[in-house]
Order: C-alpha cells, then structure tokens, then sequence
C-alpha cells in the first residue's frame, strides 16, 4: 500500500500556433485564445488512487480522469487547475497556473512605427511617429 503520488515533470509551456497544447499538472501554461489544452495528471499509489479535478477549487467534470481537456480556451479559462489523487492512505495535488491571452491582434510598437498585426496571414500597415 502506498501514498498517491503525482508524477510528471513539470514544464513552463507557451503556446506559438499550436492547436492543441498539452501539459502536466504543476507546470506553468501560457495559451492562446482558441487552442486546445489538455492538462494530464499522471498518478501511482495502492490502492488506486481517485482523481479529482479543480478549477480555483470548484469541481471540474472530465470523462477521462487523468487527463482534463479544455477546447477552445477563453480569456475566463484563466486560473489555477489542481488534480488532487486520493486514497485511504493519503492525497497528493498538483496545481497549474493556466494563462490565456487574446487572439494575435496585438498592437506592437517600435522606435519608429507602429505595426498592427491583423493575422498570421496579413499583411501589416505601417505609421510613422
């Protein structure tokens, strides 16, 4: 018999045109507006441990305990995920911190001009100070 544990290396990750990102539970995740995450909580103890979802600690619903699929993310999706393992031994949790930013509209500003940067496939306007 032994103490859930949660296993998985943790990782900062960012999306850059990905449409699905995936992570482990414990790593810092930075999303795109849109994108696919799936964040997956790897877990060992005996007896098997029960999963349990949470986002800013209110219970999360996934069909697949390890792993928590959240499509098309929203700036809401923001916040702090934890997959908490449980058996009549012990707990383990994991949180990740999960940032979602807006779609690639951004305005980036130079020296010189600044860049409005419709979509990866536009081209962008020009201005001079």
């Amino acid at each position: 018999m032994s103490k859930p544990s949660i296993l998985g290396e943790v990782q900062n990750v960012r999306a850059k045109g990905f449409d699905v990102l995936e992570a482990n539970i414990g790593s810092t995740v930075l999303a795109i507006q849109g994108t696919t995450v799936r964040l997956v909580c790897y877990v060992i103890g005996m007896p098997v441990p029960t999963i349990e979802w949470k986002k800013q600690g209110q219970t999360v619903r996934t069909p697949d305990a390890n792993v928590l699929i959240l499509e098309d993310v929203k700036l809401e999706d923001s916040g702090e995920y934890s997959c908490m393992a449980s058996n009549v031994i012990g707990t383990d949790q994991k949180t990740t911190t999960l940032t979602v930013k807006g779609k690639k509209s951004n305005i980036i500003t130079t020296r010189r001009q600044i860049m409005k940067l419709a979509s990866p496939n536009r081209s962008f306007s020009r201005a001079k100070w």
